[in-house]
């Protein structure tokens, strides 16, 4: 089996928070914010946008670092995700 150079590579997990907002909120920080998004793909905030339901921070990221390895190592899918 060929090992990926980790400095030049990337994996092919896409974006795993988007996924785990799907099912739950409890391990980020929650706001409802006016974002908008620039001709050239920038999120901003503007307070003339249409207001978002957006996470902004982690309560606890250590905590989904290890849910999301569990996730992905486990046989079998957890029941619940976790909480902060």
């Amino acid at each position: 089996m060929v090992q990926a150079d980790l400095a030049t590579k990337s994996s092919t997990l896409f974006d795993l928070v988007a996924i785990y907002l799907a099912f739950s909120e409890d391990l980020l920080v929650m706001k409802d914010l006016p974002i908008r998004v620039t001709d050239d793909g920038c999120t901003v905030v503007d307070a003339d946008a249409k207001r978002l339901h957006v996470a902004v921070d982690w309560h606890d990221l250590g905590a989904f670092r290890t849910f999301l390895v569990e996730r992905l190592t486990s046989e079998t899918v957890p029941k619940t995700a976790p909480s902060a």
